[in-house]
């Protein structure tokens, strides 16, 4: 089958118009992800803190002198930091994944519906 392609200034303007679409469709969709990202990473810190303090605070014994207390409450809180970034970043990964897979299933897609536009 031998596509033709149309010619003259209609064909530029729609070809511009469906780029700009495009464009702008990926700019909303990028700043959206942004968010998506930041609240869950913020989520997801806020949680592992509390489980990672808690849990320390619950096994630390009652006997612990002060100077102890303070090595405990320091090293709790860069183990909760630590857990909190891997698994923070284990998300944004994740979400990436996912982002690039649906832009393969909706590049195939706009490839076809461009196919049959220009036809």
């Amino acid at each position: 089958m031998v596509r033709q392609i149309p010619q003259g200034l209609d064909f530029a303007d729609k070809t511009h118009s469906i780029i700009e679409s495009k464009i702008e469709r990926r700019i909303i969709m990028s700043k959206a992800l942004k968010v998506v990202k930041i609240t869950g990473a913020i989520v997801i810190s806020i949680g592992i803190g509390a489980v990672a303090g808690n849990l320390i605070k619950v096994t630390t014994l009652e006997g612990t002198k002060k100077i102890g207390k303070i090595c405990i409450a320091v090293g709790s809180f860069f183990v909760a930091g630590l857990a909190a970034d891997a698994a923070s970043t284990k998300f944004e990964n994740t979400i990436d994944r996912v982002v690039k897979t649906i832009n393969v299933w909706t590049a195939d897609k706009e490839n076809k519906e461009d196919l049959k536009t220009e036809a």
